[in-house]
Order: structure tokens, then C-alpha cells, then sequence
């Protein structure tokens, strides 16, 4: 039977371009003349990560929400079930994938009391432009989760460490980075980020990795995406992929899903 969506509790699929927008003429800022970079530099202004958001999650679109609807879809394919969820986005942005999240959460009847959210990206001004969305989502939204979003682990790892509760499930999420950032280095330091959201699993948790990317850049998102996991099974993560249904906007070569538990109840020295 399908769940119901709670009365009251509109989607944020409906609220985030307006939102965007508001933003943008609070702050005079214009719409971008031509095509943003699609990859954002750590010191970009604010005015520059906006329009980025603005032209990558609207104007780019010949079909509307059209990153959203990607997104959504391969999260059909991953259980939410009754427990505490926490989602750490890594590359979060504007925070496109929290807001999928969030509506997955108003269908299938999880309460955002439930649903905890994290996120890490390298540019401040992106973080700045993700606290100023959901304020504009409080207006309709008033019990919209706290966000928890950082420029470095050494602020996001010890929040989620002290804010750790029994019975919680983690989803770690990639929307559109593993092909921006695939070197060596980058794949590291995601590696030690997701071994450390592992070590915070109790016996009840699940814990599930999602990545999503460009369609026209398979082969290096594969390969990325090998690389992470190369890295994760020598620092007791065991990894069980899982399989994406194939749809018009999704296969199993622009997005990728696996669970991960301990292999072993010491974890290697990272």
C-alpha cells in the first residue's frame, strides 16, 4: 500500500528554485551569461556560487529538476526504513541531494524529526548559500532539519561522532563529484570519511553509499568510483554493491550504490 503524503508537508522539489530565486534578488544578483564551470573553485564568491546553482539546478535544464529527478530516482532503490536516518553529502553544494532525501522521506512517511543532515564541501561560499536556501524553506517548512554543513571533516567528523544515537542508518551520497575530484588525494580523503561515518554503525545500522554523475562521463565516474572502493575494503569496510534499475535517466554506468559494514570490529589505522 502506498504511504500517504502527510497534509501540510509540501515538497521541496516545489520550493527550491523559487528559493534560489528569492536569494538572488535579496542579493541583486543576476542570472549568469553564459555556462558556469561545472566544477566550483574552493575560493568562489558568493554571488558566483549562486548563479552556478542557479544555472546547473534550473536554467540548464530542458527538463525540469531534471539533476532532482535523477537523484530521486536512484533512491527508489535503497530501503528507508523505520530507524534514525542520518545523510552525510559530501560535495553537497546548494544541497540538491538533502532535498531529495527529504521527499523520499514525505513518501515513504519517515518524519524529518527522524532525518539528520550533514554535508561537506570545499567552498564556503557554497555552505553559506545552503544555510541561506533552507531559510528560505522555514517559511514554508518550519520544522525543516538543522543543517550540519562543513568545508572540512575535522568540523564534520566530531559532530556526527557527538551527536551518534542507537538504531541510526547512514546514507552517504556523491551527486556530481566523483568526476570533479578523482585524484588520488580526493579519493583519500573521501576514503577516511566514509570509514569514519562506518566506525559509528552499531549491530542495528545500515549504511549505504550513493553516487550519482554526468551521463556523457561514464568512464571516469567508474573509474572513480572503483578507486573508492579499492580504497575502503583495506580500512574493514566490507561492501556489498547492489543493483540500480535501469530507467530513461539512470543505469548502472552514472550511478553507483553499495552497503558497507565492518569487516572487522578494529578497523585498520587510517
Amino acid at each position: 500500500m502506498a504511504k500517504v503524503i502527510p497534509r501540510g508537508r509540501p515538497l521541496i522539489r516545489d520550493l527550491y528554485i523559487p528559493a534560489v530565486g528569492q536569494i538572488m534578488a535579496q542579493h541583486n544578483i543576476r542570472p549568469p551569461l553564459g555556462r558556469p564551470n561545472h566544477v566550483v573553485p574552493p575560493d568562489a564568491d558568493f554571488g558566483q556560487v549562486v548563479q552556478h546553482t542557479d544555472y546547473w539546478l534550473n536554467r540548464r535544464d530542458s527538463v525540469r529538476y531534471y539533476r532532482y529527478n535523477r537523484y530521486y530516482d536512484v533512491m527508489t532503490n535503497i530501503e528507508m526504513g523505520s530507524n534514525r536516518l542520518v545523510h552525510v553529502d559530501i560535495g553537497c553544494g546548494a544541497g540538491l541531494f538533502s532535498w531529495v532525501v527529504l521527499d523520499r522521506a514525505t513518501h515513504v512517511g519517515l518524519s524529518y524529526e527522524r532525518v539528520a543532515l550533514y554535508g561537506l564541501d570545499h567552498c564556503q561560499a557554497m555552505v553559506d548559500l545552503a544555510y541561506g536556501v533552507r531559510s528560505q524553506f522555514l517559511a514554508n517548512v518550519v520544522n525543516y532539519p538543522e543543517l550540519h554543513y562543513f568545508t572540512d571533516t575535522a568540523e564534520l567528523l566530531p559532530t556526527l561522532t557527538a551527536n551518534r544515537t542507537e538504531r541510526t542508518d547512514f546514507l552517504i551520497t556523491l551527486g556530481h563529484v566523483l568526476v570533479q575530484a578523482h585524484t588520488p588525494r580526493d579519493i583519500l580523503k573521501f576514503s577516511r570519511t566514509i570509514v569514519q561515518i562506518v566506525r559509528l554503525m552499531d549491530a542495528n545500522a545500515r549504511c549505504t553509499v550513493l553516487a550519482v554523475d554526468a551521463r556523457l562521463r561514464t568512464t571516469k565516474f567508474s573509474q572513480a568510483w572503483n578507486a573508492l572502493l579499492t580504497h575502503l575494503r583495506p580500512l574493514g569496510v566490507t561492501i556489498e554493491p547492489l543493483k540500480i534499475s535501469h530507467s530513461n535517466i539512470n543505469n548502472e554506468s552514472d550511478a553507483k550504490i553499495a552497503r558497507l559494514s565492518r569487516t572487522i570490529r578494529v578497523f585498520s589505522d587510517i
